[in-house]
């Protein structure tokens, strides 16, 4: 049986490649907006979850689209799942990251990458750090 991931980007377009590979790999399941994804939180048992940071804020109480992927871990995920690892996949570079890690505590659940063109990297990270 395939791991079951939560992939919340709400522009798939941008690194189609890996999202494919991701899905053959995995059972995915996408979402494009955030009150989506924490619906589907309810729904599904997720394995891992891979957040895009740079999101619309739409049902978040944030006005800052270059952290609503943190807003939507932090309201959404931190407490009620926090066993879930969880991969900020995003465009932008590590400092934001590494200021949310601080602020978290170094949590060994939360991840980082920086998107690419390498379509294998994602499922590379994503099964590197299912198998921890």
């Amino acid at each position: 049986m395939k791991k079951k991931v939560l992939l919340l980007d709400d522009n798939m377009s941008v690194c189609k490649s890996s999202i494919d590979e991701l899905c053959s790999a995995f059972d995915v399941v996408k979402c494009r907006q955030i009150r989506v994804a924490a619906h589907k939180l309810t729904v599904y048992k997720f394995n891992l979850m891979v957040i895009d940071l740079m999101m619309p804020p739409e049902g978040l109480d944030v006005k800052d689209e270059f952290n609503a992927g943190f807003y939507f871990y932090k309201q959404y995920i931190k407490d009620k799942y926090d066993k879930v690892p969880v991969l900020f996949w995003t465009n932008l570079n590590e400092t934001p990251y590494m200021e949310f890690m601080k602020e978290n505590g170094g949590n060994s659940q939360l991840h980082y990458l920086q998107k690419s063109d390498d379509r294998e990297e994602l499922v590379n990270k994503v099964k590197e750090i299912l198998n921890k």
